[in-house]
């Protein structure tokens, strides 16, 4: 991973990267708490091999760990919400999908732009 990755993905875009794989992962898992297990060897062997900054690829673990756990139909927080609100789950992740993408977009461009600083 380290050899492949690491030699063609620049520092800067890292934090970004591994942020979205978080995030997509954890949508689709539903849980932070086994998306932070799987990306966090990952997103900091490649924050070593790189020169990213160890603090903001763990950030970006973490973020993106937690988008699954607030916005997938299999996560708690959307379930409980749903079923405290009397409203379909799917309804409920529907309804605030479209605000989560954008704060996503906004999180990914801001982290390339720390690493960019920080580095």
């Amino acid at each position: 991973m380290t050899n492949t990755v690491g030699t063609t993905v620049p520092a800067y875009l890292i934090p970004s990267v591994v942020f979205l794989i978080g995030a997509f992962t954890s949508y689709f898992i539903g849980s932070s708490w086994a998306t932070w297990a799987l990306m966090m060897p990952l997103g900091l062997q490649l924050a070593v091999s790189t020169g990213a900054s160890l603090p903001v690829v763990t950030g970006a673990v973490l973020a993106g760990g937690s988008v699954g756990d607030n916005v997938s139909p299999l996560g708690e927080t959307p379930v409980l919400t749903a079923a405290i609100s009397e409203v379909s789950v799917l309804d409920h992740v529907q309804s605030i999908l479209p605000y989560a993408s954008i704060i996503i977009g906004i999180s990914a461009v801001l982290y390339m732009l720390i690493q960019a600083i920080v580095v």
